[in-house]
């Protein structure tokens, strides 16, 4: 009987898939290997009751929560949204689980390329009004200018990846963006697009320069809506960092970096210049006090140590 037939309630098609899921160590699909994923197919099938499966991928991890991403874009809206607040809900978020969220919401930016022809960009309504929906319960300190578009879309899908990240630095990292995103979005609606263009490409350079997969479509769909505002500039400034070896693009960072470090250090020194001054005069103080008081001695030298202590 045909996994299409009405017969297949959403209750059989998920004792059918946990039959599946029993033979062997599991991951049926990789046990009779080739390209059809048959337990894809039925999970595919699914079109409500998807909250065990949910929740026994985000326990058991794996080909569990790797299958979820790889059938997320052909669900409807409504299972999308599910399985997003899911996964969102979970929040114990590890490596393993930030790239199933992440996956799932790049997989709403459907990305079209034809090899010296064209580039077509989609992201539904329904799936744009989906983000907001989720990021709009996130509160990231930063307040964004009301705005529709592009970048909207985008300071959305920043604020989920600030949500999701897995460690301190990854989240710093996201925030910065959405406060430039921000900063580049209310010189837009100003009509001040002198260097907007520039920042936003460089931007979008640097999350392409990270090793999550995530970013890539986000990022070409950004990008597309812009290159019809580009100038010739921004253009050549495309074409620079394309050519720009490993080496160099590690070469700026390491400056970048060191121009960093050397503000810090130059900090610290002017504080531990003034701190080695206020001890000096200090010290004098205490050595013309001993001379002039050499009758209390021993309280003078307890009471100028307590000072010192404190």
């Amino acid at each position: 009987m045909s996994l299409t037939t009405k017969e297949w309630t959403s209750t059989n098609i998920a004792k059918l898939l946990d039959s599946f899921d029993r033979v062997g160590n599991g991951n049926f699909d990789e046990f009779i290997g080739g390209n059809v994923k048959i337990t894809e197919k039925i999970l595919l099938r699914l079109n409500d009751n998807i909250h065990d499966i949910v929740d026994e991928a985000l326990k058991e991890g794996g080909w569990r929560l790797r299958r979820i991403t790889n059938v997320f874009q052909h669900w409807p809206t409504n299972m999308q949204e599910n399985v997003l607040k899911l996964l969102f809900k979970h929040g114990k978020w590890t490596e393993e689980t930030r790239n199933a969220f992440c996956s799932c919401i790049a997989s709403l930016f459907i990305v079209n390329v034809r090899a010296g022809r064209n580039v077509t960009t989609i992201c539904k309504e329904e799936h744009k009004k989906l983000l907001q929906k989720l990021s709009k319960k996130q509160d990231t300190g930063v307040k964004l200018p009301v705005i529709n578009g592009t970048l909207s879309i985008f300071m959305n899908v920043l604020t989920l990846w600030i949500a999701a990240a897995s460690d301190s630095n990854e989240r710093h990292s996201y925030l910065r963006d959405l406060i430039e995103t921000a900063a580049i979005s209310e010189k837009m609606i100003e009509n001040d697009n002198t260097n907007s263009v520039a920042v936003l490409n460089d931007l979008l350079f640097s999350l392409l320069s990270q090793p999550h997969r995530y970013h890539r479509s986000v990022v070409h769909y950004v990008f597309a809506s812009f290159v019809p505002q580009m100038k010739l500039e921004n253009l050549l400034q495309i074409f620079e960092t394309i050519n720009l070896s490993n080496e160099e693009l590690m070469q700026e960072k390491d400056v970048s970096e060191s121009d960093d470090q050397d503000d810090e250090d130059e900090d610290e020194q002017e504080n531990s210049e003034q701190i080695s001054e206020e001890n000096e005069v200090n010290n004098n103080g205490n050595v013309t006090d001993h001379q002039e008081e050499t009758d209390e001695s021993e309280f003078e030298e307890d009471e100028v140590g307590s000072e010192v202590d404190e």
